[in-house]
Parts: C-alpha cells; sequence; structure tokens
C-alpha cells in the first residue's frame, strides 16, 4: 500500500465526511474519567528516519497495547468507535515490519496518526507556536480524549502512540497526559541524518518530514549540514523536555541487532511503572541495517563535518557517544 494509493485515497476522502455530529451518542458509552488521571498511556518519540515505523512495529507485534491503528484513524472524529472497531483487530494483529515511510498496510497496521493529533490536539509536522485557544477549551479536548482513553484501555492493555510530531512538543505532551509513560527512541546521529539526506535526494526535496524552527530559514545551507542541524536540534528539543530525565532509553541499533531483547527491555521497564502488557508473538532474530563505512561514504563524512560544527557552537549531544 503506497500513499498515493486508489486505497489510501478513498480513505482520506473518508475522513472528511462530517462524522463528528455522531459525538454526542458516542459521549454517552464514555466511561468519565478526571482530567489528565490517565496512567497507562505510552508515548513513543522519536526523530523522522530513526527506526521509528519498525520500532512502533515491534511493540505492538511483541506486546498487547490498544494503538492508533490505520482502521481507528479513519474514524478519528469519534476516538472511540474508531477504538472499539481497532481493538477488535489490534490483538490479533501480526506485523510484516513492512512500511512506506511511515505508512504500514492492513487495517491493523500502527498508524502514526496525524489526522488524529492534529484534530485533537493541533500536533503536527510543523514546528510553530503551539497553542490551542482558550483553557475551557483546552480542558474540554484533553478531558474528551483522556476518557476515551480510560474506556478503551484496561491494566492489560495499555494505549501506545508513536507521532513524530510529538517530538516537537514533547512538553505539551507531557503536560496533556502527566502520569503517561515516554520510550525515547534514539539512532546515532550521523546514521539518523544520513537516511535524511538519502530521502531528500530521492525524492527530491528540501527538508524531510518534520523540521525544527532553529531549521528554518537556512536553505543557503548544504543538504549535508541541513540534515545534521534537522538530526542536533530535534534531540535537543527532546533534551530540553521538562521530563527527558523520566524517559526510557531505547537504541534503534540494539533494536535492529536483538529486537526481543530490546521490547522485553520495554516490557519490564513499563511492568515497573505499574503498566502491565502480555506478550504476543514472538520476533524476528535481528532487523537488517547499514553501518557507516567513513572509509567509503563521503556524504557520512560530510554530515559528520557538519554535526562537529553545530556541537562545538552549541553543545555536545547528551546520551551518544
Amino acid at each position: 500500500m503506497k500513499r498515493g494509493s486508489l486505497l489510501v485515497k478513498s480513505c482520506k476522502l473518508f475522513q472528511k465526511l462530517p462524522l463528528f455530529i455522531f459525538r454526542p451518542f458516542e459521549s454517552f458509552l464514555i466511561k468519565k474519567h478526571k482530567r489528565k488521571n490517565l496512567s497507562n498511556a505510552v508515548f513513543l518519540l522519536a526523530l523522522p528516519r530513526s527506526g521509528s515505523t519498525v520500532t512502533y512495529q515491534s511493540l505492538c507485534h511483541r506486546l498487547t497495547f490498544q494503538y492508533l491503528s490505520n482502521i481507528w484513524i479513519l474514524f478519528y472524529q469519534l476516538p472511540l468507535l474508531g477504538g472499539l472497531l481497532s481493538s477488535l483487530i489490534s490483538l490479533k494483529h501480526k506485523s510484516n515490519f513492512k512500511s512506506q515511510h511511515g505508512l504500514v498496510s492492513g487495517v491493523g497496521g500502527p498508524a502514526e496518526g496525524l489526522d488524529f493529533w492534529s484534530y485533537w490536539f493541533d500536533f503536527n509536522l510543523e514546528d510553530k507556536d503551539y497553542t490551542l485557544g482558550k483553557p475551557a477549551h483546552i480542558d474540554k479536548r484533553t478531558s474528551y480524549i483522556n476518557s476515551v482513553l480510560f474506556s478503551l484501555t484496561n491494566n492489560s492493555t495499555p494505549f501506545l502512540t508513536a507521532f513524530l510530531g510529538h517530538t516537537l512538543h514533547p512538553t505539551e505532551v507531557c503536560n496533556h497526559f502527566p502520569k503517561a509513560s515516554f520510550i525515547r527512541l534514539r539512532r546515532d546521529p550521523v546514521s539518523n541524518a544520513l537516511s535524511l539526506f538519502n530521502s531528500m535526494k530521492k525524492y527530491s526535496s528540501d527538508w524531510i518530514s518534520i523540521v525544527p524552527k532553529e531549521c528554518l530559514g537556512v536553505n543557503y545551507l548544504s543538504n549535508h549540514e541541513k540534515v545534521a542541524a534537522q538530526v542536533y536540534w530535534l534531540n535537543r528539543r527532546l533534551d530540553d523536555s521538562t521530563y527527558a530525565g523520566n524517559m526510557f532509553q531505547l537504541f534503534y541499533e540494539d533494536l535492529c541487532m536483538n529486537p526481543k531483547r530490546e521490547i522485553d527491555k520495554v516490557h519490564l521497564w513499563l511492568k515497573s511503572k505499574g503498566i502491565i502488557t502480555t506478550v504476543k508473538f514472538d520476533l524476528p532474530n535481528n532487523f537488517k541495517y547499514k553501518s557507516i563505512d567513513y572509509s567509503k561514504d563521503r556524504d557520512a563524512i560530510k554530515i559528520k563535518a557538519a554535526l562537529d560544527l553545530i556541537e562545538a557552537k552549541h553543545g555536545k549531544l547528551n546520551g551518544f557517544n
């Protein structure tokens, strides 16, 4: 399934229908829940091209989660209905660990959830001043989604999401869900930037996915310098988050070498926080990934040089050797 396929286009048209007119009926079925008290929500925070999709797939494949699936996103205006439909599929969903730049096929495939998060919280892929208007409006939205998730989850099936746009506003996400748990996916910065660079070259694009404010207005930079800055400032955004010290650190390279070991570490960490999940399916022995050969890869050398200059000026990134 590709982003430009007829099926995807048809789903986009369906999403534009005014399904929100049925929300009063949905509200009768929701268990009322105190605002911001949801404690069994899990957020995966990651940079673009850092391995977020395969990590998201691994978590959903290995452990029981109520996650934002493709069928749920179709009904993002009616989150309880979408979640109920998703719950019928998600527990039986097995991943093939394939995707097209974040798009996973199948109704039960994990979805990033741009439409969901932008509709309810104005979280999107643009780095702009975060505001939802009047506090009463913010409280109403937050309370509704917390109540929906409370109705859909239980002690053995917590909620999981992995939207790249949350990386731009980690503190704001934490403010909406202060009792949630956060997993930070890390990838070697040069490898991460090189993957972005190759995507830019493939799609003849100036930028790929989310771009932090610090990178805006610098189109005079080379593509090597752009991706180095993008990776640096997005990592700094997570480093500087109010809740940075409470995030579980998951490394993409370790996941690729031994998926089961790394996801089981997440499983135990969640258990220590009182979030119980059960094991569903086995994971592959490993995922393929390409290590950088600095003796041959000129693009990687240029990216590393650009990243070194940024770190010399603005400080070293935390958590990387």
